[in-house]
């Protein structure tokens, strides 16, 4: 892949969290939750300098995955309502298994 198209991976990343969130939860609009997720972490990213910094290192693609995989955390936990480590360590590992598999078509 010769550049990269930031606004194009991120709908990219988004439609994949999507996914994978209704195939958590087939029964439930999960839009709703995601896009509340989507403000939770930017509003995060805006106050908590020590979470910019943190989840800005890398490049730009890192640094977007980073955000989309809190966002898929956060949504897991609106949705569910109840924080499980286990099983958001679980559907993160889905997501960066969806994820690798785009990024070897993208060529990388």
């Amino acid at each position: 892949m010769e550049s990269l198209d930031l606004a194009e991976v991120k709908g990219c990343l988004d439609s994949l969290a999507m996914e994978l969130l209704k195939g958590r939860f087939p029964n439930v609009d999960v839009e709703p939750y995601y896009r509340l997720a989507e403000a939770y972490v930017e509003e995060r990213m805006r106050r908590d300098k020590g979470y910019r910094r943190d989840v800005e290192r890398g490049s730009p693609l890192k640094t977007l995955i980073s955000l989309t995989m809190d966002k898929v955390a956060s949504a897991y936990d609106f949705i569910s309502g109840k924080k499980d480590e286990e099983r958001v360590d679980r559907l993160l590992n889905d997501f960066v298994t969806m994820l690798a598999t785009t990024l070897k078509a993208w060529g990388f």
